[in-house]
């Protein structure tokens, strides 16, 4: 599979990972921040959390079909659904990452677990 800002080769082999936007590995020692304050009831605010978020959305759920076009034979919810899905499992991702709740190796052993399970399906 072609790789995108949004996806990477994961571990188990054909399922992608996900990246926040911008997002890179923090260093030891490095900044973190749970959670950034931002009022969104600013309008210009709000429209442009509104537009980022949308584009990154659009840009997941379009390497969403390009998998699917290639793998899936199981039911599964929609494109747009899962794009959301995995989108907030990033996000408690980032979280857990900087809350130390868990070992990198065990955030991105759960995620690719996760992630195959949502753009697959799970077994019956």
């Amino acid at each position: 599979m072609k790789q995108s800002l949004a996806f990477a080769p994961a571990a188990r082999a054909g399922t992608p990972t996900l990246r926040s936007p911008g997002a890179t590995e923090r260093q030891p020692g490095g900044p973190r921040s749970v959670f950034h304050v931002v009022r969104v009831d600013e309008p210009d605010v709000k429209q442009a959390l509104q537009r980022l978020y949308r584009r990154y959305h659009d840009r997941v759920k379009t390497e969403i079909s390009k998998y699917r076009e290639q793998t899936c034979d199981r039911d599964v919810a929609n494109d747009n659904d899962t794009a959301w899905a995995l989108i907030g499992l990033v996000a408690f991702m980032n979280i857990a990452h900087d809350l130390e709740l868990m070992s990198s190796r065990k955030r991105e052993q759960l995620f690719s677990t996760m992630a195959y399970l949502v753009l697959n399906g799970a077994p019956n």
